[in-house]
């Protein structure tokens, strides 16, 4: 559940990113980038600016790997939640997936095993 705080924050910034000025834009990427668990290209879909941009502000490095696109935070929010409850939630981990975030990062995210969250979603579409 480290990374709730992260994926909470990326949220508010993709739901608010209209809302706010460029520079405001900008400070938000670079603090999502502090947090070194996105990239650039995760980066820029939450905020909006050009991929160029934001890896000249993070200056990051090393890969995270995995896709993670804007739609699925809410699901991988409520999954992170269940998790720390030690509950399951199949429907959410299906969520996830379809709504563009690959096994990779979601296993990242959650601290769960890459099969694990592929069976589960599995057992929903069954």
């Amino acid at each position: 559940m480290t990374h709730l705080p992260a994926v909470q924050h990326a949220q508010r910034v993709h739901a608010s990113r209209h809302e706010f000025t460029r520079e405001a834009l900008v400070n938000e990427a670079v603090a999502l980038g502090e947090w070194e668990l996105f990239s650039g290209r995760q980066i820029s879909a939450f905020t909006g600016l050009r991929p160029a941009l934001v890896n000249d502000l993070i200056a990051k490095t090393d890969r995270t790997g995995g896709t993670l696109k804007p739609e699925s935070l809410g699901y991988i929010i409520i999954l992170m939640r269940a998790t720390a409850r030690e509950e399951d939630d199949c429907q959410a981990i299906a969520d996830a997936l379809k709504a563009g975030v690959s096994s990779i990062m979601l296993a990242r995210l959650t601290g769960r095993s890459q099969s694990t969250l592929s069976r589960r979603a599995r057992s929903v579409a069954a």
